[in-house]
């Protein structure tokens, strides 16, 4: 998958990062990009619950950002390449995640009036 943007250094600063020093003062590599002294971090439910509860967001599941990057990718390039990025191989597959908005019926109904 290709990365661009902050993306792009914040891999070659994880890249870096894989060395680490064991406990026993031995020097080690990383398989893992994102690790603890060389160990994976775990499961990331507990930190998104305290990162939501911090935030003061209500219960959701990061599974459900994908509907905000269906409908922010589609803004902005054509189905197509937002399907690639998302990795859906159907254009059914993709329409379960095109979430429709108030603002993006607002923005549809402008578009109307302007040609009334």
């Amino acid at each position: 998958m290709p990365i661009a943007g902050p993306l792009v250094e914040l891999f070659k600063r994880r890249d870096r990062a894989r060395l680490y020093m064991a406990p026993d003062g031995t020097p080690g590599i990383s398989e893992y990009v994102f690790h603890r002294g060389g160990q994976p971090l775990g499961d990331y439910r507990k930190a998104w619950k305290a990162a939501l509860k911090a935030a003061g967001l209500p219960r959701m599941y990061f599974y459900d950002l994908k509907g905000t990057a269906a409908r922010g990718l589609r803004k902005q390039v054509d189905e197509q390449t937002a399907m690639a990025v998302m990795g859906q191989k159907t254009p059914a597959v993709f329409q379960r995640y095109r979430i429709v908005d108030v603002e993006d019926e607002a923005e549809a109904l402008k578009t109307l009036a302007a040609f009334a």
